[in-house]
């Protein structure tokens, strides 16, 4: 369904589905594709479980909040650009 009448990608949705999605595949071997600096990654990848497990120890609801809370920042990153 077109937001406000204009034709918007796929990456601004209303359901947040595709938002839940990439929450889900948060994992830092996912996201760290390429080769970094060992220090680096000794001090990216312990924040990254830390919040894949806040993420998995979340209730229902607040879940829900961060997928609507993220989808809202990115439609509006979005519409900002444009």
């Amino acid at each position: 369904m077109p937001l406000l009448g204009m034709n918007i990608p796929w990456a601004i949705e209303t359901d947040g589905n595709a938002t839940k999605v990439l929450f889900e595949k948060l994992e830092p071997n996912a996201l760290i594709t390429w080769e970094i600096h060992p220090n680096f990654r000794a001090a990216i990848e312990p924040q990254m479980k830390a919040m894949q497990q806040r993420f998995k120890s979340a209730s229902s609801l607040e879940r829900k909040y961060i997928y609507a809370f993220s989808n809202f920042l990115s439609s509006e990153l979005f519409l900002a650009k444009t």
